[in-house]
């Protein structure tokens, strides 16, 4: 069999910065061929570790000094309070006075305004009396940030991103405590500040056997605040105790869940719509729970599932919980309902979604986010010998998403080719230009993996699915001379693409679609 004139995928995964890079062979040599990525917002991916992850480029760090190993760590900070001070590499706030603060010039005047910053920070002792805050920005005038904010003080690695604000003074880094303290120190041992790039990223998932492209729907997640717990509406006989263990970001920013009774839960709130199909889903490990249930109220009818089997003491597991509501009001959701009396369990992550299955993690601190679709494009195929004029195959892995079409294959007259489904059951091929539809008579299910391909020749086509051929030849409107692909409004996890610049036999399309 031919070597493919492209390959995307197929455990081969190569990435430069917004460019998802495919491949093609000549001989034993592998020649790049890149592909474009379009996400106008930042996502989520498993790395190759099992680690969730924002997929981001970072810059040079900002900050000198940062973990205030230097010789003298306070010549780096151009202006620190009367009891600030650093003592075995931890920079020292003293909570007895307000003179606490420390600033640092970063960079010229207006450099970075507009641009996303990502400040990490580890707190290595917190024994605060009081009720000040600890704040980044706001002090100097000249702050990086856009305003005061309070920092999370708790004992651990933190992060957060900030948007520069654009009123062209902002070159200084500001960390200081507010009054309202009266004993203790906060200890930092390290801060980091670098410029963080999110949108148009190819992220690569990996499940612990494969890898796989990450193409997804649009979709938001519904809860205001995915990891603390604490800021749920109604905890009713469970306590939660945040920052207790490692979560599956690598952060020790896990939450515990201990029954203290019966009739127990962690509420959130949000508006049902009838006939819509929402997934409810969030990371779980188990301590000693001896059942795990999430449960959903859409104002009228509850939908649960128990998940004890599902998770264990050792690794963190997602589960989910998808159901249709049939009214339309307040409905809410639980986690946890019902946990034995005296038993406990770790979460974190948690996501709503409108879908019939969980798409990557979505965070949120605060208010919805919406992660908007995926895109991948690849066009020049003829000018650089991908597909024949009047010829050519094509196979894909991947997992569908049943809404809308899949992938379209232009060429420079326009659309040729649509990969569609319908009813949520079948697919077809779409001639756009004649206007006309062609079974291809193989089901399909959402969130399943599928292999399947098509080959043309002058105007027929014919597909192919999990070894199989259908019965059914499409006759196109004329000859195709295809220049281009795009996928399409919605995609699912893809594992690859191939692309031949001849129409390959029966027998070897059946072998690459073959699970």
């Amino acid at each position: 069999m031919a070597n493919p004139s492209l390959q995307i995928g197929n455990g081969k995964w190569a990435i430069k910065e917004d460019n998802l890079l495919g491949y093609s062979k000549a001989g034993t040599r592998f020649v790049p061929e890149p592909i474009t990525m379009t996400r106008e917002s930042a996502g989520t991916r498993v790395n190759s570790s099992g680690l969730v992850e924002t997929v981001e480029l970072l810059g040079s760090e900002l900050v000198d000094c940062g973990d205030f190993s230097c010789a003298v760590p306070l010549d780096y900070w151009s202006n620190t309070g009367t009891n600030t001070s650093v003592l075995d590499g931890n920079l020292v706030f003293n909570g007895n006075s307000a003179n606490t603060w420390a600033i640092q010039s970063l960079f010229s005047a207006g450099l970075y305004n507009g641009k996303i910053l990502k400040i990490t920070y580890t707190i290595s002792e917190n024994t605060l009396v009081g009720s000040g805050n600890f704040r980044r920005g706001g002090y100097s005038g000249s702050s990086v940030f856009p305003s005061s904010s309070n920092l999370n003080t708790t004992v651990g690695t933190h992060t957060e991103y900030i948007t520069v604000n654009s009123s062209g003074n902002n070159n200084a880094l500001d960390l200081w405590i507010t009054s309202g303290y009266t004993s203790g120190n906060l200890k930092i041992s390290n801060i980091s500040l670098k410029e963080s790039t999110k949108n148009n990223l190819a992220r690569v998932d990996y499940d612990g056997t494969a890898s796989s492209l990450l193409v997804e729907p649009e979709r938001t997640n519904l809860l205001t605040y995915s990891e603390d717990f604490t800021s749920w509406t109604e905890i009713t006989n469970i306590t939660l105790t945040a920052n207790s263990t490692t979560s599956p970001s690598g952060d020790s920013d896990g939450t515990k869940f201990l029954s203290t009774s019966t009739g127990n839960y962690v509420k959130e709130y949000f508006s049902a719509v009838s006939g819509t199909t929402y997934t409810l889903s969030v990371y779980c490990k188990n301590i000693d729970a001896t059942s795990i249930r999430l449960l959903c109220y859409d104002g009228a009818n509850s939908f649960s599932n128990y998940h004890q089997d599902e998770v264990n003491t050792s690794t963190w597991t997602r589960i989910s919980l998808t159901f249709t509501a049939a009214n339309t009001g307040s409905g809410n959701f639980q986690i946890a309902r019902n946990l034995p009396n005296g038993e406990s369990a770790y979460f974190w992550g948690a996501q709503l979604e409108v879908g019939s299955y969980p798409t990557s993690y979505i965070p949120t601190d605060g208010g919805t986010v919406t992660r908007v679709k995926d895109t991948v494009v690849k066009s020049g195929f003829q000018s650089d010998g991908i597909f024949g004029s009047t010829e050519g195959s094509a196979v894909f892995d991947f997992k569908w998403d049943l809404t809308n079409y899949i992938f379209d294959f232009e060429e420079p007259s326009g659309v040729k080719i649509r990969i569609f489904n319908e009813n949520n059951s079948t697919w077809k091929l779409r001639d756009i230009n004649g206007a006309a539809w062609y079974n291809t008579g193989f089901t399909i299910s959402e969130g399943e993996r599928s292999i399947i391909a098509f080959k043309w020749s002058g105007t027929e086509v014919v597909a192919f699915q999990n070894g199989d051929k259908s019965s059914a030849v499409a006759t196109f409107a004329s000859s195709m001379a295809i220049n281009s692909i795009g996928s399409g409004n919605n995609l699912n996890n893809l594992s690859s693409m191939k692309f031949y610049k001849t129409a390959l036999t029966d027998d070897e399309l059946k072998t690459l679609t073959t699970i």
